[in-house]
């Protein structure tokens, strides 16, 4: 008897799926600009990423590790992005 196969597909997000991580995204954009604040990306001499937090004036406030830029960004607004910018 021939062993059965199974194919397995991996699909990528739906359309929607999409919109909604755009719109969560956008939320988190506009608290954090409510809050005076951004998000600042660059790169440094050996081309590694740095992250900082930013007051709107472009100001120094705080380094961010990639890993709580991550959380920032999947985080929607609320007790657990106040922490996160407190921290």
């Amino acid at each position: 008897m021939a062993a059965e196969y199974t194919e397995v597909m991996h699909l990528p997000p739906s359309a929607g799926e999409i919109w909604r991580d755009i719109e969560d995204a956008a939320q988190v954009w506009e608290e954090l600009h409510s809050r005076g604040c951004e998000l600042d990306f660059a790169l440094d001499t050996q081309g590694a990423a740095v992250i900082t937090l930013r007051d709107l004036d472009g100001r120094f406030l705080r380094k961010i590790t990639s890993s709580e830029a991550v959380e920032i960004a999947s985080t929607k607004p609320g007790p657990a992005l106040d922490r996160l910018l407190r921290s």
